[in-house]
């Protein structure tokens, strides 16, 4: 990156023009090096308004070279308008004043110029040099340390600006692939809206159908059992063998329902740690939220008194055993294979919907996702919190894996200390789902909503400051990440 060269205004008196020829002499390999540009009155054009140029190019100027000299300091154009400007530029940052002592004056102790560390060395004039090109090489020797100096701030200043351009322009491209990207969502939302209305049109027509095939069926086997009891009542009917026959008849046609087998979910005591494992909760008033004070809060964790009904929620967080046993395979986007006693993660807000369906079904028990105010309530302790930070516990180190203990992973699951209900990896290992869409808390004031987001708690394996039970976060219901699985609850 090159850099333009550095201003350097000379002001002096009239009687130094001397001095003025030696310094731009000793000046002249600086300029050489493009390192600096130098201007003083002899360089005014024809036309040029004499005073205007001076004060423009002082005004322009990074270093200005006060020559001092008892001419200098008794000329009032030099004391009141040049060296007056030069020191408040100085005073403002906006330049460096130099003052270059060329002949002995009492320039140290009667002038603001005393304040400045000055040129040659310690303010020694030039004329009391024994060699007077020393003494000149020797100021052009600070002076370019200084040029050296002011040119690294100039070019460290720009690569700023170039950063901070190069950043704007990022964060421009990553709200416009947010926009992007939650355009697409809305759209497939829609899409997925439009599927589900006709699924359900479709459902209706089919058990529409059903229905009718069943009352005309239910009316065929009304009319057949009454030619049966006719025919019990004839005479001709009491033969045994006959009254055997009708009544084997009558069974056939009452074509008595198998029934559908239920299968009982994992059993914990006799088998392993499972998601299936239920505690229940007795419901309770509590204050959601978290104060003020509490390290690490953030600003949509307002505290609001909640109520909640009596529940049941996973004793742990749903396994990857869990999942295959139910599902027949793992998630596709599982990201820690190999540990069935791990949690499952990698699954998106919509995955768990189907795999609560296929799990009702299958043990013939109503599974869903807790609430968020179920969750907190539960991570809490229920009616026997003890008012921990974390759930469990006041030290993360002893409920939860999270960033600094996980090894960048998830853990089996039950592997740390449980909470007052018996709970446990309430804090960490995996966020879980809630059933909620994520709104702001009524005392937030903001009233922020995303219906497209789910609301995720507890934190995970490489997350600290939301593993509070206070923390919260939120997600694409369609977002799979290898920090996201899920708790079951009924209520």
């Amino acid at each position: 990156m090159n850099s333009e060269p550095l201003q350097i205004f000379i002001a002096y008196a009239r009687k130094d023009s001397t001095y003025l020829d030696e310094l731009r002499v000793h000046l002249k390999p600086l300029e050489r090096s493009r390192k600096a540009k130098i201007w003083y009155d002899g360089k005014i054009g024809p036309g040029e308004v004499w005073e205007d140029s001076i004060k423009k190019h002082l005004h322009e100027a990074d270093i200005i070279l006060l020559m001092v000299s008892p001419d200098a300091i008794a000329s009032d154009y030099f004391y009141e308008k040049e060296m007056a400007d030069a020191l408040r530029r100085h005073h403002e940052g906006s330049a460096i004043v130099m003052p270059f002592i060329i002949r002995p004056c009492a320039w140290r102790n009667n002038t603001p110029l005393g304040k400045l560390q000055a040129l040659p060395k310690d303010g020694k004039a030039v004329t009391r040099w024994a060699d007077r090109d020393h003494a000149f090489a020797d100021a052009i020797n600070t002076l370019e340390i200084e040029v050296e100096k002011r040119l690294a701030e100039r070019k460290t200043q720009a690569e700023k600006q170039e950063q901070e351009q190069r950043n704007a322009e990022a964060a421009k491209r990553r709200q416009r692939e947010a926009a992007l990207a939650a355009e697409q969502e809305r759209e497939r939302h829609q899409r997925l809206q439009q599927e589900q209305a006709h699924l359900t049109e479709l459902r209706r027509q089919t058990d529409a159908a059903k229905a009718q095939q069943r009352e005309v069926a239910r009316q065929r086997r009304k009319d057949q059992q009454q030619k049966v009891v006719a025919r019990l009542r004839s005479p001709w009917a009491w033969g045994s063998g006959l009254t055997v026959l009708m009544v084997f008849l009558f069974v056939q046609m009452c074509d008595w329902p198998a029934g559908k087998p239920i299968i009982t979910p994992p059993n914990p005591a006799k088998k392993r740690k499972s998601g299936f494992d239920l505690v229940k909760v007795k419901g309770g008033s509590y204050i959601m939220g978290s104060p003020e004070n509490e390290g690490d809060r953030q600003n949509d964790e307002c505290q609001h008194s909640v109520t909640v009904k009596d529940f049941q929620i996973g004793r742990y967080e749903v396994t990857q055993a869990d999942w295959r046993e139910v599902m027949g395979k793992f998630p596709p986007d599982l990201n820690f294979k190999g540990c069935d006693q791990c949690p499952v993660e990698g699954v998106s807000w919509n995955d768990v919907q189907v795999f609560l369906k296929k799990a009702s079904t299958r043990y013939g028990v109503q599974y869903k996702l807790p609430t968020e105010e179920m969750w907190e309530y539960a991570a809490r302790g229920g009616a026997n919190s003890k008012g921990y930070k974390y759930a469990g516990s006041n030290s993360i180190n002893e409920v939860a894996w999270y960033g600094s203990n996980s090894g960048k992973m998830t853990h089996p699951v039950g592997g740390k200390k449980d909470n007052e209900l018996g709970l446990y990896d309430m804090c960490g290992n995996v966020w879980e789902w809630c059933a909620d869409e994520w709104q702001s808390y009524p005392d937030c004031g903001n009233g922020l909503s995303y219906k497209n987001h789910r609301v995720v708690r507890g934190g995970s394996w490489d997350n600290l400051r939301r593993c509070r039970v206070a923390g919260r976060g939120r997600d694409y219901s369609s977002g799979r990440l290898n920090t996201l699985g899920f708790r079951l609850a009924r209520y």
